[in-house]
This record gives C-alpha cells, structure tokens and sequence, in this order.
C-alpha cells in the first residue's frame, strides 16, 4: 500500500515538473514576445513621425502646385486679352 502512495507521489511530482518545463517556455515565449513588441512599437512611432512629416510636404507641394495653376492661368488670361487689345 505504501508503493501504491509513493507511486502516486512520484506522478504527481512528474506533472508537476512538466508543468514546470511549459511555464518556463511559455516564460520565455513572452519575454520575446514583449521584447518585440518594444521593438515594433518604436517603429510605429518612428513611421507615424515619418508619415506626418510626409504628409506636411505633400500638402505643401499641393499648395505650389495650386498657387502656380492659377497665376499661370491668369497670365494666360491676361496674354490673350492684350493681344486682343493691342490688335485694335
């Protein structure tokens, strides 16, 4: 009967230590896992910071672009209506 009860005991300690052994590799797992994080959590701020800073001269480019459309179209408009008037 005593066999029996150490027989259990030594099962017990068994899954106890297998249970151990998964514990410290899901332990490790995670700190990986937060290690990257970190990682890819500075990226995303590093790329946010880019994507401002794009975005800014983008609009700006926009803003050129637009302001230079509309005086060339008004230098056109003006280039034809004194040619028109020099014509008389």
């Amino acid at each position: 009967m005593n066999w029996e009860i150490d027989l259990g005991i030594e099962e017990l300690r068994e899954k106890r230590d297998e249970i151990k052994r998964i514990v410290e590799l899901e332990e490790e797992e995670k700190n990986n896992i937060q290690k990257d994080l970190v990682i890819l959590n500075k990226r995303i701020t590093e790329l946010d910071e880019s994507l401002s800073r794009n975005y800014a001269y983008s609009n700006g480019y926009d803003k050129t672009i637009h302001e230079v459309e509309v005086a060339y179209s008004k230098v056109c408009f003006f280039a034809q209506f004194f040619s028109l008037f020099f014509l008389f």
